[in-house]
């Protein structure tokens, strides 16, 4: 009887370039061939260090805000204020969004409505009314 245990690690897969190109090759190549070729090249030691550097901020920012989230639930009182006031702050962005899309609305009704009679000064003015 076989024993069951976890699956088989797959390692992950890295596209390289499968062909080595001269520079003088690479210079012949066309911009868009030389960006698929340099697409699967191994980054310069100074992008790696950017992100490194990067991801080193990363984790320091998720961190941070771990240690923020566990500050807020520490203090219940502190956390109902502040739901209270994330609530309002909510309804008063929700009322915003209404009120410039209600402007919005009377906006586009009062152009159609000026095109309308735009269009029926245009009629009467040329005198297209016999018929």
């Amino acid at each position: 009887m076989a024993t069951k245990g976890p699956p088989a690690r797959k390692e992950k897969f890295i596209p390289r370039n499968k062909k080595n190109v001269t520079p003088a090759e690479l210079k012949k190549m066309a911009p868009q061939q030389k960006a698929r070729y340099r697409a699967y090249e191994d980054p310069s030691k100074d992008v790696l260090n950017l992100v490194m550097n990067t991801q080193q901020r990363l984790r320091q920012h998720a961190t941070k805000e771990h240690q923020d989230l566990y500050m807020k639930t520490a203090d219940p009182k502190a956390d109902m204020a502040l739901g209270k006031q994330e609530k309002l702050i909510g309804q008063l962005k929700a009322a915003e969004a209404r009120n410039r899309i209600r402007i919005m609305r009377l906006r586009y009704q009062s152009m159609r409505v000026s095109k309308v009679n735009q269009v029926f000064a245009d009629h009467y003015v040329l005198g297209d009314d016999a018929r």
